[in-house]
């Protein structure tokens, strides 16, 4: 979890820096958004104030980190108010710089986007979404926009009794907050090529229960030199090609298809045809540190 370039505001206009990871036993729950906006960013923080208002116990155990996307109109003495107006204790924070900003972001599967109107005016999009993270830097659950204040204090009354057993005990008896699973992959496949091909594709269907970036794909060199992420594109006369990814983002309960004439995996220079009936395996490589190996089967398309 990047913490390098987060700066808290303080009330007197100060700043200090500040890590993304909560202490121990804590949870911390990440918004990004900028004190301009008019419904999303007040909805989303008035809706944490209600689930945190909800919780019979441990409410001392979570904290709020709004971090601005904002950083031209978003200075350290007009954060810490507006923050603190919606959380008491809650966490303004304001990256250093545009790539501090855009690491933070990266991390959470989370995007913004700030653009000058022709009349001059800042306009400002951002992932509506709110992250959990717990004490080992995990991030543990997304709640999109519109997510209720009743189930945001059910998901942190779980957690919180789900930690509060943790600290109990040691070795087997233990019980651990869950762990951070890879997304699943499913139904890969490969296209059969013809004898001089000199490429190849892959094809498979990826869904995700927490946010993630796929950053990598390794091919076995028996079958090609190398594999990359490429999509099909078609411009405004209608003309195709291909272009390649270099990662994926994933959002919690999405499901993103690999498929013909859109995403798929390219395999680079073949070693030999992909026939019918072959079969080997892919390796995907995911931001928060997880490789996952994929078995392909080769099909006749």
């Amino acid at each position: 979890m990047p913490s390098a370039g987060m700066m808290e505001a303080l009330a007197e206009g100060a700043a200090r820096p500040f890590d993304l990871r909560p202490s121990s036993g804590r949870f911390l729950i990440v918004f990004f958004g900028f004190v301009n906006c008019p419904d999303i960013c007040p909805t989303t923080l008035a809706d944490v104030r209600h689930a945190l208002a909800r919780l019979p116990a441990g409410r001392e155990r979570v904290e709020l980190a709004f971090i601005t996307v904002d950083l031209a109109r978003d200075s350290l003495p007009v954060l810490a108010p507006y923050v603190v107006s919606f959380v008491a204790n809650g966490h303004a924070l304001r990256p250093e710089s545009p790539r501090a900003l855009a690491e933070a972001e990266s991390a959470f599967g989370a995007s913004s986007v700030v653009t000058r109107s022709p009349r001059g005016v800042l306009e400002v999009s951002h992932t509506g979404s709110c992250y959990l993270v717990n004490d080992h830097g995990d991030v543990v659950l997304e709640w999109e926009h519109g997510t209720t204040p009743d189930a945001m204090a059910s998901d942190l009354m779980r957690m919180l009794g789900a930690r509060s057993k943790a600290s109990i005990g040691s070795g087997q008896g233990s019980i651990a907050l869950p762990k951070r699973k890879s997304p699943e992959a499913t139904s890969a496949w490969a296209r059969s090529t013809a004898p001089n091909a000199a490429h190849g594709a892959v094809y498979l269907s990826l869904s995700s229960r927490l946010p993630d970036e796929l950053l990598g794909v390794e091919v076995p060199k028996r079958v090609a030199s190398r594999a990359e992420f490429h999509e099909a594109t078609r411009d405004a006369e209608g003309r195709v090609g291909m272009r390649r990814r270099a990662s994926i983002h994933l959002r919690a309960g999405d499901r993103v298809s690999f498929e013909p004439g859109g995403m798929h995996v390219m395999l680079l220079n073949l070693v030999r045809p992909l026939v019918a009936g072959d079969t080997f395996a892919l390796t995907l490589r995911y931001r928060y540190g997880a490789t996952q190996r994929v078995p392909v089967t080769v099909q006749d398309p």
